[in-house]
């Protein structure tokens, strides 16, 4: 049955001030081990200490710059738009020392945990460089442009997949960036994947099939549950449930799949989401999806 996470645990780490982090599904909000996806937003100025995960982390920025200091590939600079995977064992550390800090989506497999992040002590930074400096032995993953996919049989939406199949081959997760107008529909059908919607703008309604009604929590009576700013849903492989963007404003969400999203095994039920690789074309304006 979908499961609506109706708001996020917030909290600080107490190794490191001047960060917000909202975590939606994880061993900390909800006691899961697999993977954690989590909110940060950090100010102009901020940094945390260097760092060798247990865990591997991928980042979607969202706004601002990110900066990344690593050990095998020197200072990495993460903008609005792209993202970044840093594997389990490398030594990293985050800042944002730009006017207006940042503000990304964090994917870590396995789940975070403060313990697991393996600190180093105060005091202690990275080498700084100018240019990226390349290792060969580097597993680092750059994703400095989104594939862009938009639908065929109708233009009410676009995705742009910042981690998965079709960008960099990913064989754990795929992670993408969905703004679609009202109106849009997305129909399932025995999904061999879970999903992991977090709404950032606008709202999300997610209909289940008759059989499965009696299961899910609902918003009301009737077969469908909402999910609006700040709010998740995750809904399981095998789970017959379709999205709609019911709002004159539209929506924005970041969708996270497990295994990557394959458009081979989808079983969509509507042509209207086959879609079509469109790499050459730049962003849709998000403005022209949802009011600000």
């Amino acid at each position: 049955m979908p499961v609506l996470i109706e708001k996020p645990v917030c909290f600080q780490d107490a190794a490191v001030r001047g960060e917000e982090i909202k975590e939606f599904i994880g061993r900390i909000s909800t006691g899961t081990e697999l993977l954690s996806i989590g909110l940060l937003t950090f100010p102009e100025g901020w940094s945390e200490p260097p760092q060798c995960p247990e865990f591997d982390e991928y980042t979607v920025v969202l706004e601002g710059n990110l900066y990344v200091d690593t050990e095998s590939a020197g200072t990495l600079v993460v903008h609005a738009g792209c993202g970044i995977l840093t594997p389990r064992g490398e030594r990293i550390q985050y800042r944002t020392p730009e006017p207006n800090g940042a503000k990304y989506v964090a994917v870590c497999f396995p789940a975070f945990t403060p313990e697991q992040t393996h600190r180093c002590q105060t005091g202690i930074e990275l080498p700084k460089t100018d240019q990226p400096q390349w290792n060969p032995q580097s597993r680092i993953v750059m994703c400095c442009r989104p594939t862009y996919l938009q639908g065929t049989g109708h233009v009410l939406k676009q995705v742009e997949e910042y981690f998965g199949y079709l960008n960099n081959n990913s064989q754990t997760v795929s992670i993408v960036r969905v703004r679609s107008r009202q109106g849009c529909e997305e129909k399932f059908l025995n999904i061999d994947y879970d999903n992991y919607y977090i709404v950032l703008n606008g709202e999300l309604h997610f209909y289940v099939e008759p059989q499965h009604v009696e299961h899910c929590q609902v918003e009301q009576s009737g077969e469908w549950m909402k999910a609006v700013v700040g709010q998740a849903v995750i809904v399981r492989r095998g789970e017959n449930v379709h999205c709609v963007t019911p709002t004159p404003a539209g929506a924005e969400y970041i969708m996270v799949s497990h295994p990557p999203y394959d458009r081979d095994y989808n079983n969509f039920c509507s042509e209207d989401n086959n879609y079509i690789i469109a790499t050459d074309k730049e962003p849709i304006p998000f403005t022209r999806f949802v009011s600000p």
